[in-house]
């Protein structure tokens, strides 16, 4: 059930207000974990893509909501429904990297690059993040290797 203030913003002809309303409310940080608890529900019915799980994730990561990012993607993995190509499965292990390292989780950010950069040896964004994280550590034969 959506809060009461949501019904304020009509969803457009053919839209779920379901759906439309927290893309509306995602743009508003403060009121991101309203949004993230409608895009729960709607992940733990089975109604999302993965496609859209994708684009909500990133949106989340965009907004800097790393936390509920984490929150997402467990909600999204668990589904029994969710059948993930390995394209999709490199897209979870560098959205959950990137927010490893926000959240200064950097050895668990190192190990998901590195299978990254395993099933994908040229990925750009996991090649240049494990570098700079080899880098940090302070091995730079290892970052200029990655």
């Amino acid at each position: 059930m959506l809060p009461q203030h949501w019904k304020l913003f009509a969803p457009r002809a053919g839209q779920s207000q379901r759906l439309d309303a927290p893309r509306r409310y995602l743009s508003q940080l403060p009121a991101a974990d309203l949004a993230l608890q409608s895009y729960r529900s709607i992940a733990e019915d089975s109604e999302l893509s993965v496609d859209r799980a994708f684009r909500i994730a990133r949106r989340l990561a965009s907004s800097a909501a790393w936390n509920e990012v984490e929150a997402f993607l467990d909600l999204v993995e668990a589904n029994p429904s969710a059948d993930f190509s390995p394209a999709e499965q490199i897209e979870i292990l560098n959205l959950r990297a990137q927010s490893d390292l926000a959240l200064n989780k950097a050895s668990s950010a190192a190990e998901r690059l590195a299978r990254v950069v395993e099933l994908d040896p040229l990925n750009g964004k996991a090649l240049l993040l494990l570098g700079n994280y080899h880098w940090t550590q302070g091995n730079a034969e290892r970052a200029e290797s990655s």
